[in-house]
């Protein structure tokens, strides 16, 4: 019982206080053209540091997996646009 009062003592002291202290997420709604938008959010996320490593488009997922589903539509592909 002690080495996991001891254990679970160590885990919280190294999680970062980034995620103890994590709020809800900040959405917001912009009106724009989607090529604009998407690369305003991009430059934000890189301003902070973060790396993009990979865009993976949703639609083509979306796509492939709506017909077992019952989806018949296609979604336009917006990063083509």
């Amino acid at each position: 019982m002690k080495i996991h009062k001891l254990l679970f003592t160590v885990i919280l002291l190294y999680l970062p206080v980034e995620i103890i202290l994590a709020g809800t997420p900040v959405t917001r709604e912009v009106e724009g053209d989607y090529r604009d938008v998407r690369n305003n959010v991009m430059d934000t996320i890189r301003n902070r540091g973060l790396n993009i490593a990979n865009i993976s488009p949703a639609s083509e997922m979306l796509n492939r997996t709506g017909p077992d589903f019952g989806f018949k539509n296609n979604m336009r592909l917006l990063h083509n646009t």
